[in-house]
């Protein structure tokens, strides 16, 4: 896990925005997803990925990340 964001309307649609690095194919890749939080805050829904980093670094490198809305 690299970065987690809440949506800029979290209070309204309970989106979270997580970034992480991936393992892919003998190398590893940022990606980003997000889901929504339940009610309580113990699990995600309709989690997706919304980004992959193309290519993915040679072996078990990767870049960091942060999450930013402007």
């Amino acid at each position: 896990l690299l970065d987690v964001a809440l949506d800029p309307d979290f209070a309204n649609n309970r989106t979270v925005y997580l970034s992480y690095s991936e393992e892919r194919g003998g190398g590893a890749a940022t990606s980003v997803g997000r889901g929504r939080l339940d009610e309580n805050g113990r699990a995600l829904s309709n989690f997706e990925v919304i980004f992959r980093q193309e290519p993915a670094a040679s072996g078990r490198n990767h870049y960091g990340s942060r999450l930013v809305f402007a």
